[in-house]
């Protein structure tokens, strides 16, 4: 029984790996959203004018001038703190896999952090998928970025219960 619980910890340290570098990646990417004449993530806007060059600026201060749309900022914030809260619980994966073995708090803290980074994250991609549809911007497709982002927002979820799963006493 302990070769299984070992390995359902690994399996569950992977996952928690894989979602990490897929939200890095998903807030990376510039395409959230993509239609024919434009793309936006969360950090730049692009469009693509008559003759075909693509123009892109930071939204560090809003588009052409007007205020970063609220729903931006809290997709940020709340996909940022899931990306955090998953290093936390990769952190004391490690701790209990590899170091502290018979501390249960380390597994348990690894759920609840792992289960809380997808919870944010999976919020984060619903507040802009909602706030995208209202908007007045034709977005046809939701792109590469927000669906890596719902990915990783699920696997830590999935982690998470792995991790309690493969706790031992």
């Amino acid at each position: 029984m302990e070769g299984i619980i070992n390995y359902i910890n690994y399996v569950a340290l992977g996952c928690s790996a894989l979602a990490l570098i897929l939200d890095i990646v998903a807030l990376a990417l510039p395409n959230w959203v993509s239609s024919s004449n434009i793309n936006y993530g969360l950090w730049k806007f692009c469009s693509t004018i008559s003759n075909r060059e693509n123009n892109c600026m930071d939204l560090t201060n809003g588009i052409h001038g007007a205020d970063l749309s609220g729903f931006i900022i809290a997709t940020r914030a709340l996909t940022i703190i899931g990306l955090l809260l998953l290093v936390a619980a990769i952190a004391m994966a490690v701790l209990k896999i590899f170091i502290i073995k018979d501390k249960l708090f380390l597994s348990l803290g690894a759920a609840a952090s792992a289960n809380a980074a997808g919870g944010l994250t999976l919020i984060g991609v619903i507040v802009f998928a909602v706030k995208t549809n209202e908007s007045s911007v034709n977005a046809d497709i939701l792109g590469a970025g927000f669906r890596l982002a719902v990915v990783a927002g699920v696997i830590p979820i999935v982690a998470g219960i792995m991790f309690i799963i493969g706790k031992n006493k």
